[in-house]
């Protein structure tokens, strides 16, 4: 830890500076050291303390986390006590926060306090690492807020039972291991404890998140249970806390052999006590274990699933509502009773032993030379500190970048495992096998019953379709082995892979009549409007499609009646489809089959006879739902064809895969795990947005890349409230399935709303992927190409406005010419696909040639030659012109300290730490390290020096020197200072 640890100064009244060292390496976290040293005169009303570091730190051990350093007068009794705020600076930061000093005289019981409550630090607060510190007003201390925040500060490190585990306060009589030990128990107890009510009450209603389930019973059984372990948490806590602890004397250090109390807890308890806290922890951990495997074995798997979610609830409200509340309890009652500075607990010290060994240490002629040759502690100079910051500046935006760059690539890691759960490999098997089940013929068998979706050029071959393709494949009625399927296996379709929900539905939109705009004869011509979604048949008819009033026996005596009635899109879950001709509405007149081969068979039949199909008709929706057990999948399927006014058919298959039960086994807990790690990961994102927004204001948004997180935020709602839409949509179609499995239920909307979903998962992972580039705007080779495209703005605007003329140019040519003959002209946008993909190399000019062998052949060249050759070619200069320029200037900057030099750091460390393990090497490192450290100090005193005739070989016993002569040690003479020097075994 540096200086900053070896050596401690302050300043009280006319005091000069000292150095002390408790033979202590470091100030661990939770740690208290404490000193002692002898000053001339009794120190008496101080004004101020001026306090600092040297900021020498390096690498997890700069921060420092200072508890409590104790200063003696041993001649006047007189003691100050330094009490230091909870270092919450980042590892690696030579940071120190301090909160307090406090002076007490043990003799007259005056006390003195200085509040600091700042960073001496080079990258927080006003970037200084000393600070004069003024006394405060005794008044102060005893307000409510003062007494509030040291109370709970003291009880979060000590009374939190989960948190004191790694905060443990040093000086505490309750060690790591205990309170380890009483964390297992409080587990297995209430373990138990929730074993024995659980499933003791009534059943009560549950709310579903993911794959979890919670109830008010299983919340109240998890309190109850929590409440029961108290007493037992209690008397085991109590017995540890107050027990004495056995030590060795060759454990002990100097300072503690010469402590008589540390002003901690009193050891009111036998040692003893402790063997009975053990046993209770071993016995409540023994049984509790036991007695939960003997009930596991009564419980089922959903209950037993079911009382590990209560006894979770009871670990968390152990951890975040219990200990944070007894803390809150605690602090507000000892700062309303007591109404006065707390008490610091005092140490007391052996004095005789102290006295005895300081006047050894005075008289000993190596400590005085070893005070005399060291360096004097002081302040930096303000030039080292300026240098020092500029460094502290780039070490901590590289380890920034670093551990962002770890924790975005965790980030998109689990944002990639969440999109990808909604998707699956095996789609595309599953979707080619429906494919040719329906939709694709097979040229290889030539049958009555090989008319496939793709094949229907008329309302006939749709009629045919339906009747020997779609009908036969849903309801079989025998197996591939020519065997009868049982009711049952009727359920499946014919692969027997996929599950039917429900029936399927034919759905039809109808145009409406209107007076030919044009009469070429006298006689009226009948005339349908075009299809438009304002402009729609919505009026219901009989049979045939008569007008009504329809005939009261029809709906009995006809199964197709309620195929000639309208239904809004409202009343059937409906959404407008686009098509290759136009857009249709969510409603229509619906036929819904039956859910047998012969009541399907007689329905199509009927619809064919009365002319369901007519001039009227412009599209016709084949719709239904299956479910694939094995792959938890559901698969919407829709065959739309359209009849235009034009004449013809048009078709429009549409497969649509859907996961609607997601948190189903072990993944799918897994994945639920990972949408929480998401939820959390913005809101924190989202939390810091709005800190930055508050601080910034209007300046937030100059930057580019915070308008970029903003979008990214606001796409994630978007997500998230379609997430939670599509939860309740699911519950809703499923709730209405179970309802009545022979009616139609629309899972269209669902598939709709699930593809959207992850069209708004997909562009969020697009966003945050690119966004990874400004994690790496550190590095010189990603901001060279930022620099490049601001050099050459200009340029390129002019480049791609050319390019875009041109290319507009291209298209509107093409469409207008070959757009009557080529599919690939049909419309502007289906040219301005075809355009692109001839600049990308992916041409389709076959069909080009061949509609107009000699204008095709003149258009074509003519695009290459002005679109590929020279605008193309233009571009590219424009570029390498300017990435010339950014290397020219990039050469003379200096390389920054970045992610390579920092990785590099942490591999050293991480090797020397490795050989430190070595018992051999660490002895000769120590060894090393020691005469290193003390050469330093005889070379900052004699660098100027010759000391080769300085060397003598024995003392004389007039020196009065206190120790033992040791074996091959020389002394080094520089009058009027000597330093004693062991010499290295060779």
């Amino acid at each position: 830890m540096g200086s900053a640890v070896n050596d401690f100064a302050g300043e009280f009244d006319k005091q000069r500076f000292q150095t002390v060292d408790d033979a202590c390496k470091g100030f661990g976290i939770g740690s208290t050291r404490r000193f002692v040293m002898s000053v001339a005169e009794q120190i008496q009303n101080p004004a101020f303390l001026q306090i600092w570091h040297d900021n020498n730190g390096k690498g997890g051990a700069a921060s420092w986390y200072l508890n409590k350093v104790l200063l003696e007068d041993v001649q006047t009794g007189e003691r100050g006590h330094y009490c230091c705020h909870d270092n919450t600076g980042k590892c690696g930061a030579a940071s120190w926060y301090l909160n307090k000093v406090l002076l007490e005289d043990v003799q007259t019981g005056e006390r003195y306090l200085f509040l600091c409550n700042e960073w001496l630090s080079l990258d927080h607060d006003d970037g200084k690492i000393q600070s004069i510190i003024p006394v405060v007003d005794t008044k102060e201390t005893k307000q409510f807020s003062f007494l509030f925040n040291e109370q709970t500060r003291e009880n979060t490190t000590e009374s939190h039972l989960w948190l004191s585990v790694g905060l443990r306060p040093e000086p505490s009589n309750f060690s790591r291991l205990q309170r380890l030990a009483c964390c297992l128990t409080l587990l297995f107890l209430t373990m138990i404890s929730n074993a024995m009510f659980y499933g003791q009450g009534t059943e009560s209603s549950q709310v579903s998140l993911g794959p979890l389930n919670f109830s008010l019973a299983g919340i109240y059984i998890s309190f109850i249970s929590l409440l029961l372990t108290i007493p037992v948490m209690l008397m085991i806590t109590y017995l540890f806390r107050k027990s004495f602890h056995l030590r060795k004397d060759t454990a002990m250090s100097d300072m503690e052999r010469l402590t008589i109390s540390n002003g901690g807890d009193e050891h009111t308890l036998p040692w003893g006590c402790q063997i009975i806290a053990w046993a209770l922890v071993v016995s409540a951990v023994v049984l509790s274990g036991f007695f939960v495997i003997l009930y596991s074995m009564e419980w089922g798997k959903t209950k037993s699933e079911e009382w590990l979610l209560c006894f979770f609830l009871s670990f968390f409200e152990s951890m975040f509502v219990m200990d944070p509340l007894k803390i809150i309890v605690i602090a507000t009652a000892f700062a309303y009773i007591s109404r006065r500075a707390k008490q610091e607990k005092n140490v007391v010290y052996n004095k005789e032993l102290l006295l005895e060994g300081i006047k050894k240490k005075a008289t000993s002629p190596v400590s005085y030379f070893i005070d005399t040759f060291r360096k004097e502690s002081s302040p930096l100079n303000p030039e080292i500190v300026s240098k020092l910051k500029v460094q502290r500046k780039e070490v901590l935006k590289a380890e920034h970048i670093f551990t962002e760059l770890i924790l975005y690539a965790v980030f998109l890691t689990v944002l990639y495992l969440i999109s990808f759960s909604n998707r699956d490999v095996q789609w595309y098997y599953s979707k080619q096998h429906i494919e040719q089940q329906l939709v694709v013929s097979n040229k290889q068998i030539i049958s009555m019953d090989t008319m496939r979706f793709e094949n229907v050029k008329s309302t006939a071959d749709f009629y045919t379709w339906l009747s020997d393709t779609l009908v036969p494949f849903v309801f079989p009625k025998q197996s591939y082995y020519a065997e009868n399927l049982t009711a049952y296996y009727r359920q499946y379709l014919q692969d027997q892979v996929n599950f039917r929900l429900g029936p399927i539905r034919l759905r039809q939109v109808r145009a409406v009549e209107i007076n030919c705009p044009v009469q070429f004869w006298d006689d009226d011509i009948t005339c349908y409007d075009k299809y438009s979604l304002v402009r729609e048949d919505d009026t219901s008819y009989c049979v045939g499609w008569e007008s009504g009033p329809c005939v009261r026996e029809e709906a009995v005596y006809n199964i197709t009646s309620a195929a000639w009635k309208f239904a809004s899109a409202v009343d059937i879950w409906g959404l407008p489809t686009t098509g290759l001709h136009s857009t249709y509405s969510g409603g229509g007149y619906l036929a819904d089959f039956g859910v047998n081969f012969e009541i399907s068979r007689q329905m199509l039949n009927d619809l064919n006879k009365y002319v369901w199909i007519d001039r009227k008709t412009r599209a016709v929706f084949t719709e239904f739902t299956l479910y694939n057990v094995n792959e938890n999948l559901f698969v919407y399927l829709s065959f739309l064809c359209e009849f235009p006014e034009v004449g013809g058919v048009l078709l429009t298959p549409s497969i649509q895969f859907f996961r609607p039960y997601q948190h189903v086994g072990s993944y799918g807990l897994f994945v639920f795990i990972c949408e929480i790690f998401i939820l959390l990961s913005f809101i924190l994102f989202m939390v810091r947005m709005i800190i930055t927004i508050c601080k910034e204001g209007v300046r937030f948004l100059k930057e580019m890349w915070n308008v970029f997180d903003l979008f990214i935020v606001i796409l994630f709602f978007i997500g998230f409230i379609m997430y939670v839409g599509r939860c309740v949509m699911i519950n809703k179609n499923m709730d209405a399935f179970h309802k009545n499995i022979y009616k139609f239920v629309n899972f269209g909307h669902l598939a709709t709303w699930d593809e959207m979903l992850n069209v708004v998962i997909a562009i969020l992972i697009f966003l945050t992927t690119i966004r990874l580039m400004r994690v790496l705007n550190y590095s010189t080779r990603v901001t060279q190409l930022a620099t490049v495209l601001s050099h050459v703005a200009k340029d390129l605007f002019g480049c791609f406005t050319l390019f875009f003329i041109v290319y507009m140019a291209f298209v509107g040519f093409g469409h207008l010419i070959f757009g009557r003959h080529l599919v690939t002209y049909k419309t502007l946008l289906v040219s301005v696909t075809t355009i692109t993909n001839a600049i990308i190399g992916k041409n389709s000019i076959d069909d080009l040639f061949v509609t107009a062998p000699v204008l095709g052949h003149i258009y074509y060249f003519l695009f290459v030659l002005f679109v590929i050759w020279i605008l193309m070619t233009m571009l590219c200069a424009t570029l390498n012109m300017g990435i010339r320029e950014v290397r020219k200037k990039s050469v003379a900057l200096p390389t920054p300290y970045g992610i390579l030099n920092l990785t590099s750091n942490l591999c050293n460390q991480v090797i020397a730490s490795v050989l430190m393990l070595n018992p051999k090497h660490h002895s000769n490192v120590k060894e090393n390290q020691s005469v290193g450290n003390f050469s330093e100090v005889i070379n900052y005193q004699t660098k100027d020096l010759d000391l080769k005739d300085l060397f003598i070989d024995e003392f004389h016993p007039s020196q009065n020197f206190l120790y033992d002569k040791p074996k091959k040690k020389k002394i080094i003479l520089n009058a009027p200072q000597c330093h004693y020097i062991q010499k290295k075994e060779i």
